[in-house]
């Protein structure tokens, strides 16, 4: 969602943009329906299938077997802040990504991406009000072992923060004025108190880099530390591993932020940087993993 909104020329130019929405819609709607209310108890759903099940398929998602990964859900209250937060995130990308101002409000599409909306703030509500990482038991399910145990998110701050600042924008352009502002001071406050799980770039357990970039771009947030962390990266030739298993992933983490940046300087931004040093990194990173090594 994060890329479409960025990009979007580029995303029509190449003819992806209808593509990316068939597939943002797919996980906007399960993610829109991953909260409910259960004899006055709200609940968040975690897991839907089985973690080691599904890290053993190597296939495409619509082949695997529904007797491999079956239709176990995990619906938790009281903890899952990360996940929430990360959950409304979509969601409110979604709605500005792809609502549209020039149609009626009760077009179709525009009721989905509006309830989507409403869902955002909703699951950040939740987060709000439990704010701690689900990692004490249940992460990863599987049949065979209960209690989980890989990819522990180790924060819910940094989640909290990216979602907030999507919530203010999508709030803006649902001309809310008074959302737009108490989100935007939501995500600046945990942002400025810092205190946040630093590892790594723009990735799945640290989405900090990108809401201070998304704070710096378009709420009034300062640059200082994006154009550190892109600076810091950006002179040096060599290819970026931060860990070896599925090193790309993180790769191109560090990629999204240096180009993000780059655009925002180039069309009028104080970031601090080098358009052409940022893009030209990021291009040989990109020219590392696609086989110029």
């Amino acid at each position: 969602g994060w890329s479409l909104y960025e990009f979007r020329d580029e995303y029509d130019e190449l003819g992806q943009t209808a593509h990316t929405k068939v597939i943002t819609d797919y996980y906007a709607d399960f993610f829109s329906r991953c909260i409910r209310d259960n004899n006055g108890t709200k609940e968040i759903l975690v897991q839907k299938g089985h973690g080691n099940t599904d890290h053993k398929y190597w296939g495409i998602p619509e082949g695997q077997p529904e007797e491999k990964w079956g239709q176990s859900e995990y619906w938790v209250s009281g903890t899952g802040a990360d996940i929430a937060a990360e959950y409304a995130a979509a969601l409110a990308l979604s709605y500005l990504n792809f609502y549209d101002p020039n149609k009626p409000a009760d077009d179709a599409e525009n009721v989905k991406y509006k309830r989507y909306l409403d869902k955002a703030k909703e699951l950040y509500a939740y987060a709000e009000a439990n704010q701690n990482c689900f990692n004490e038991v249940g992460v990863n399910k599987d049949e065979t072992n209960p209690d989980g145990g890989f990819y522990i998110s180790n924060d819910y701050k940094d989640d909290m923060a990216w979602a907030s600042a999507w919530i203010s924008l999508a709030s803006t352009k649902a001309n809310d004025a008074e959302s737009a502002n108490t989100y935007k001071s939501k995500s600046q406050s945990i942002l400025n108190n810092g205190n946040m799980y630093d590892w790594g770039p723009y990735n799945w357990n640290n989405v900090k880099q990108g809401a201070y970039l998304v704070n710096a771009a378009y709420l009034d947030g300062n640059w200082q530390t994006v154009k550190d962390f892109v600076t810091g990266y950006y002179n040096n030739n060599t290819y970026n591993n931060l860990i070896e298993w599925g090193a790309a992933r993180y790769n191109t983490g560090y990629q999204t932020i240096a180009l993000v940046a780059a655009k925002h300087q180039q069309e009028g931004a104080n970031v601090g940087i080098d358009v052409n040093t940022a893009k030209g990194w990021a291009q040989g990173q990109m020219d590392f993993i696609l086989g110029g090594n």
